[in-house]
């Protein structure tokens, strides 16, 4: 189960990330294993129609910068930047800034995501000053310089006037991949000619960005820096933690299958990064803290230093990998909510940076999430520099954030489930109990204040409809269910402390000055316990669960909602009954199984057959691929079978029975000496057993 890990992925017709040939002329589209290029692309004509209708230029938020990454209160500094390309302006508007003020304007180009000692100034252009007066400031500027000069944004930053925007930034915004590419149409003829506009280059190549091979390109090449880069680091990736055939997440089940060698266990391995170790001490002779062996081990948790590096000992947070499905319907930040992070990516929303990380800005977008991923966990020494003459890591380009972001947002489902009764497309389940369990999700029951769709909405991560739609904070009380504590020794487990989180930002006054005591916390809690909300279309098979990996059973999560930490923290309470409970674990399960089969499954084996008809040695990644439909389909199998809902009767009423024939056909389509027609005939087999079983479980 360690595919995808340490090997090439990419399935490329061409060597080379390029738009046109020689000839002018396409190239032929590149295959990945993994990621679904097709849905990226039709992502982004569902994000271009909604925007070109709506009333408003592009907007996006610029975010409070800081060293540290949490420092974020209500009345933090905060502020917008409009394009409008109409008239080819921008306006940017702040708000909480200190009074009588004068800060600058910059945008930066891809040369702000290369961290270097002497930046290049060609790759910043100073836009102008803002004066502030009341706390706030405004100011428009003209695009036409830009655009006339081949100048493609990539970040705007807000620095203090006269400082170098880069070491010391205020405010710091970046556009996402979508309005990039939106960008890029809009103003081709220019950016073709720039030599550091990363993605706008290729999108505008003299083919329209809607072309298949933009977005092919960007899946396969982001795939393959996901499972394959280390960026210079200590050996590990982001497949490292996020495995693809293990739902891009880890557990101490998965852990216990990986050799000792494998880079997840580099802080055991390397001196520099091993805790205690002599070469591991920091200039006052204390230890450093890159990873807790013990507790990774037995949870699945991984060190993070959320609330800043300056106690690498002490000071930290033990949490649960986030798996990467579904991401482009689960990042959206509500509308009203301009402070950071700017996108929700899991956690308390923040697994992606928002601050100076290592001195790369970063504004807590999906696009950010390698950049902090490498400064946490891809050192070869605490350091954790870029720089130097022997730096830890390198920096990545905005190239490969690109890609990075057109990876991750291709993975898994891109809509939503519908569970609104009697609505257009509504899911209707076959299963008595899993119908019913969806009703419970849905409308709670009698005496109960609150339902899980309520901020799950379709079973998925956002709150719908009203003023403030999208993934929002929580505070659920789970701070409250910790089974371990540093200050309890009756809840240590293995003499490794787990403290207490705290969630989102630092202590109410924002200013991390000291730690902020908490009834029965004794000064570990220094957050706002607040904490993202998951999608559950993916929970089933992904466990453990809540941010700490602190509840293994589906269904004893669900109780969680009825709860004296639930109720003493949130103020209400779900009070399903144990039958009620088995019948909403059910819902859940049916749901993830036909994820599995429908969002992923069923996609591989069209990857398969594809790779069959377009690559001159299909058996270089076949494999790879089916794999992947294999154990997905696994899952699915395992999840029903958990709840014991259609793995009963013969072949033609049992669900299960129809995965494991599909398993069958998989591992025959495998067989390199079988023929080519063969192996087709396998795996179309195998896409008509995964749609019965699709047929058998919903309406």
């Amino acid at each position: 189960m360690k595919l995808l890990r340490r090997t090439a992925v990419v399935i490329a017709c061409v060597a080379s990330y390029v738009a046109v040939n020689h000839e002018g002329n396409p190239p032929p589209a590149r295959l990945s294993a993994v990621g679904d290029a097709e849905a990226l692309q039709q992502q982004y004509q569902r994000w271009k129609s909604t925007f070109e209708t709506s009333a408003h230029p592009l907007r996006y938020s610029l975010s409070l910068t800081s060293p540290r990454v949490h420092a974020v209160t209500e009345e933090s500094a905060s502020g917008y930047v409009e394009f409008d390309f109409g008239v080819k302006s921008m306006l940017v508007s702040l708000a909480n800034v200190d009074n009588d003020t004068t800060l600058d304007l910059w945008a930066t180009t891809n040369g702000a995501r290369v961290f270097s000692q002497a930046t290049d100034p060609a790759l910043q252009r100073h836009l102008g000053r803002i004066q502030i007066r009341n706390h706030v400031g405004v100011l428009a500027t003209s695009l036409s310089p830009l655009i006339e000069a081949g100048f493609a944004i990539d970040q705007v930053l807000i620095a203090p006037a006269g400082a170098d925007p880069l070491q010391q930034p205020l405010l710091v915004g970046s556009l996402n991949l979508f309005q990039r590419l939106y960008a890029a149409e809009k103003f081709p003829a220019r950016t073709v000619a720039s030599k550091n506009s990363g993605l706008i280059t290729v999108a505008n190549a003299a083919i329209p960005t809607g072309f298949p091979q933009v977005f092919s390109d960007l899946v396969a090449q982001g795939e393959d820096l996901f499972f394959n880069e280390t960026f210079a680091g200590n050996g590990r990736s982001c497949g490292t933690c996020h495995p693809a055939t293990n739902n891009f997440t880890i557990d101490p089940n998965f852990i216990a299958t990986l050799p000792a060698d494998d880079p997840l266990f580099v802080a055991e391995n390397v001196p520099a990064l091993m805790f205690g170790n002599p070469a591991n001490l920091d200039g006052a002779g204390r230890p450093q803290r890159m990873e807790n062996p013990a507790l990774m081990r037995a949870f699945g948790v991984i060190v993070e230093n959320l609330d800043g590096m300056g106690d690498l000992e002490n000071r930290f947070v033990m949490r649960s990998v986030p798996h990467n499905i579904g991401m482009s319907v689960s990042v959206t930040t509500p509308p009203n909510d301009l402070r950071p992070p700017n996108e929700r990516t899991g956690w308390s929303g923040d697994g992606a940076p928002s601050g100076l990380i290592g001195g790369v800005a970063t504004s807590g977008r999906l696009r950010d999430f390698i950049v902090g991923a490498i400064v946490q966990h891809y050192p070869k020494t605490m350091n954790r520099s870029f720089t130097g003459p022997a730096p830890d890591f390198r920096a990545p380009t905005a190239t490969e954030l690109d890609a990075l972001e057109a990876f991750m947002l291709s993975l898994g489902r891109h809509t939503e489930l519908q569970l609104a009764a009697g609505a257009v497309g509504e899911l209707v389940l076959k299963n008595a109990d899993a119908e019913a369990g969806k009703v419970l999700f849905r409308d709670g029951v009698p005496g109960g204040t609150r339902t899980c769709n309520g901020c799950h909405g379709n079973a998925g991560a956002n709150v719908v409809g009203g003023a403030n739609p999208g993934n929002r904070n929580f505070n659920t009380g789970v701070e409250l269910f910790l089974r371990n504590r540093i200050n309890d020794p009756n809840f240590t487990v293995l003499g490794e402390p787990r403290p207490v989180d705290g969630g989102f930002g630092t202590n109410p006054s924002g200013t991390f000055v000291s730690l902020q005591a908490q009834p029965g916390f004794t000064n570990e809690n220094f957050g706002s316990n607040r904490f993202n909300t998951p999608s559950l279309v993916e929970a089933a098979d992904s466990g453990p669960f809540f941010h700490n990996n602190i509840i293994n059973d589906l269904e004893e999560t669900i109780r969680f909602y009825n709860s004296a930490e639930f109720i003493t923290a949130n103020g209400g309470f779900i009070p399903f009954s144990d039958p009620q409970v088995l019948q909403v674990g059910k819902f859940l399960r049916v749901i993830n199984a036909i994820d599995n089969v429908e969002n992923i499954a069923l996609r591989e084996a069209d990857r398969a057959l594809l790779a069959l008809q377009m690559h001159p040695n299909p058996d270089l990644v076949i494999h790879r691929i089916l794999q992947i439909a294999i154990a997905n389909t696994q899952d699915a199998m395992r999840v029903l079978n958990q709840g014991g809902v259609h793995n009963v009767g013969g072949l033609p009423v049992n669900a299960v029975r129809q995965l494991e024939h599909a398993i069958q056909r998989f591992q025959q389509a495998m067989n390199t000496a079988a023929s080519d027609v063969a192996r087709v005939n396998h795996i179309n087999s195998a896409k008509e057993r995964l749609s019965n079983a699709l047929v058998l479980m919903r309406f």
